[in-house]
């Protein structure tokens, strides 16, 4: 049960729309989110069920709609959907929602309700189904919200979740890799093998959710464009950070060498905990309203993994060429301590990098 509606009882509330059956749906919503910010919070404690957009309806029109009128419903819930998602005309709204519900987290608030909105009927509004999408999915990237992205186009949980195979994979295999020297030449096939079983991984999420549903065939060719989507939540713009910190490191045989051989393990794990707090206080000052902890670590930790991921390729595909830089006659392989390094080095010197030359957020699509 939601709270009372604001002003439910009250007969001089003056309605946006005024006479006729028919209500304007984005006049309803306007004078819900920006004139009177109170009736949103029932919506939200609903999940903006039915009956709190048609009690919202009741209050704002003074007249309830049809029990059957799910158009209406629909394109109301639509409305309020396109408001809801704005950064600065509701960031009032949400603070009046914060202080009444300190646990809310807008983006899990919009991805409710963008998937209480009834797609099928997109086909029949001035956009297609497929932009509304594709402006959602970059609205949530946006907010380092990257598994809120993956749930525009599936349901499939471990393609949601799929930077935990990225990343623990090559994690692993860096792991692998320090423990048996001599499979170091292969550490490009550990690399091929993780990422072709994400890419696998998140396309098949995509193509589940893409065929079409109640007897409708998609055109050939609609999956590709979310699948290559899907691959933007695994942040490229890291993955070619780290790689410019791969070529700083082979750039230098005496930097390569005082970085994996002179530093301490403590100076190296320092370095790693500072790129770590840098990333949280990134999307802590990205998101509006300000994250509690309950949203900002599962954020932190889906970026950082995927940074792991993208650092440890880099260290696993450069293994073979600092061992040259490092070798003072035979090469020999590095330790575990030193491919850990260098994959520390990269993801920091990547970090450094998107905060000098780049004010988009690191998760935004290339």
């Amino acid at each position: 049960m939601h709270e009372p509606w604001p002003g439910h009882d009250d007969r001089t509330v003056r309605p946006p729309v005024e006479g006729g059956e028919r209500i304007d749906p984005d006049r309803v919503a306007h004078h819900a989110v920006v004139d009177r910010p109170g009736l949103v919070v029932p919506l939200v404690q609903s999940a903006f069920d039915d009956e709190a957009i048609r009690d919202l309806v009741a209050v704002t029109h003074r007249r309830p709609l049809a029990g059957g009128d799910e158009r209406s419903v629909f394109r109301l819930r639509f409305a309020l959907l396109r408001l809801l998602q704005r950064e600065d005309e509701t960031r009032g709204l949400w603070q009046h929602v914060v202080d009444r519900m300190p646990r809310v987290d807008k983006d899990r608030v919009v991805l409710d309700l963008w998937r209480a909105v009834d797609v099928g009927f997109l086909t029949e509004d001035k956009w297609p189904r497929r932009h509304y999408r594709e402006h959602f999915f970059e609205w949530f990237l946006g907010r380092y919200a990257v598994v809120e992205a993956r749930s525009v186009y599936t349901g499939w949980g471990l393609a949601r979740q799929v930077h935990w195979v990225f990343g623990g994979g090559l994690v692993t295999a860096v792991g692998v890799c320090g423990a048996v020297p001599e499979l170091q030449p292969l550490g490009w096939l550990g690399v091929v093998v993780v990422w072709a079983g994400s890419v696998t991984v998140l396309g098949a999420g995509m193509l589940e959710e893409t065929r079409g549903g109640g007897g409708r065939q998609r055109p050939p060719g609609t999956w590709v464009r979310p699948a290559l989507l899907g691959l933007q939540t695994l942040v490229p713009r890291l993955g070619g950070a780290t790689a410019v910190g791969l070529l700083t490191l082979l750039a230098s045989a005496d930097l390569a060498r005082w970085f994996l051989v002179e530093v301490s393990w403590s100076a190296t794990l320092g370095l790693l905990v500072l790129a770590a707090l840098y990333l949280a206080l990134e999307i802590a000052r990205k998101i509006t309203p300000h994250p509690g902890w309950r949203v900002l670590v599962p954020r932190w930790a889906a970026v950082v993994v995927t940074g792991a991921g993208h650092a440890s390729a880099m260290a696993l595909l450069g293994a073979p060429l600092l061992a040259r830089l490092l070798a003072d006659g035979r090469p020999r392989p590095l330790t575990f301590g030193q491919l850990a390094a260098a994959a520390v080095y990269v993801l920091t010197l990547g970090l450094v990098l998107h905060v000098i030359w780049e004010e988009r957020p690191l998760t935004r699509p290339l």
